[in-house]
């Protein structure tokens, strides 16, 4: 499967009434189950001297020191995404690999899902491919005749 999409910073309202725009973390979520990403893969891809973390089912499975660069333009847009094949899972900045990790027992179904835990983010686009795992039946199929 893959995820791509295009984030850029909200305009978050500062305590002396003014405002800033930093894209400080953004949260990837694949495979998830009903709790959302406790149940399947957690990408935090932090900023500013963090770190990005891949978690599994809550706990830390690969550190990376990919962070979001930080630019000065107003309005600036990031493509991010993440690449699953097999049991490889692959965190895509503008359509490069910056982190890999291969799963021993991987998940293989769920939801996807975007958050962040520090400030406003803005999804302008996302676009996932994923892959049937068992056909579907046809839902304009007419019943067996004599």
């Amino acid at each position: 499967m893959d995820l791509s999409f295009y984030v850029g910073a909200r305009m978050m309202p500062r305590g002396d009434g003014k405002y800033y725009e930093q894209l400080r973390d953004v949260h990837i979520g694949i495979c998830c189950g009903p709790n959302g990403a406790a149940d399947g893969y957690l990408l935090k891809v932090s900023n500013l001297g963090q770190y990005t973390v891949l978690e599994r089912k809550g706990k830390e499975v690969k550190r990376s020191s990919f962070t979001i660069p930080q630019v000065t333009i107003h309005n600036d847009w990031l493509q991010l995404g993440i690449r699953k094949r097999g049991a490889t899972i692959q965190l895509l900045h503008w359509g490069y690999p910056v982190m890999e990790y291969t799963d021993p027992n991987p998940l293989d179904e769920g939801t996807v899902c975007l958050g962040t835990d520090r400030n406003g983010i803005l999804v302008p686009r996302m676009t996932v491919y994923g892959e049937v795992l068992a056909p579907l039946p046809d839902p304009l199929a007419l019943p067996a005749g004599p």
